[in-house]
């Protein structure tokens, strides 16, 4: 494990809210998201059908993610729309999903 990927890990694990990603327990950070925001991982026609507000969560480099997984977090059901890797010198250090 990489220094990077130990401070992403660090960072979920103390700041990160319990929640189900397709029927299993995992940890996450999860921010709303303004309409700008979202434009940049998703298509507008696809942004244009999610209800606000809109919800990204970072995951560390462990947790595995496809879109269409069901996500049940602080009694909302959300649906991983897309998964984004954030790599660093090879490395995945950590994963953005970003939820609608």
């Amino acid at each position: 494990m990489t220094a990077l990927q130990r401070r992403v890990q660090g960072h979920v694990a103390r700041n990160g809210d319990a929640f189900t990603l397709a029927g299993q327990p995992a940890k996450g950070v999860f921010s709303h998201a303004p309409f700008g925001t979202m434009r940049l991982y998703l298509p507008v026609s696809v942004v244009d059908t999610l209800v606000p507000p809109y919800v990204l969560c970072l995951v560390n480099q462990a947790t595995t993610a496809v879109e269409g997984d069901s996500v049940s977090w602080n009694g909302r059901s959300l649906v991983v729309k897309r998964v984004v890797e954030a790599r660093w010198g090879g490395a995945v250090a950590g994963r953005l999903l970003v939820l609608g």
